[in-house]
């Protein structure tokens, strides 16, 4: 099986971009928040438009996300599917946009 895998850099990868908001401009709008601190819970954030200060990154089921703060800890994420309200992520996070050749959970599997 592993005849047929590609190794492909990062940088190959298409990366999401254009697709900015800013949440307080939607101050009654729950949204799903992929954020660093929300890491450790294993979830998004789930938080109104008002009590996000800063802009964000639209993000959608498939994605992945690469942390770019401290890269000797290792956290990467999958978007899920959402409950229905805008998924979005901090701009702390790289977001590699789906791609139907790579398999996003062998990206975030725990490096030793």
């Amino acid at each position: 099986m592993t005849d047929s895998w590609l190794i492909i850099p990062f940088s190959k990868l298409p990366l999401a971009s254009g697709n900015g908001i800013n949440p307080f401009e939607f101050p009654d709008e729950i949204f799903e928040l992929y954020s660093v601190p929300a890491y450790e819970a294993g979830k998004p954030e789930v938080v109104a438009g008002k009590e996000i200060g800063s802009n964000k990154q639209i993000v959608s089921e498939g994605m992945i996300l690469l942390c770019k703060i401290n890269p000797r800890i290792n956290r990467t994420w999958i978007v899920k599917s959402g409950s229905g309200n805008r998924q979005i992520a901090s701009t702390e996070w790289i977001a590699f946009s789906h791609c139907p050749a790579l398999m996003p959970e062998y990206m975030v599997l725990p490096i030793f």
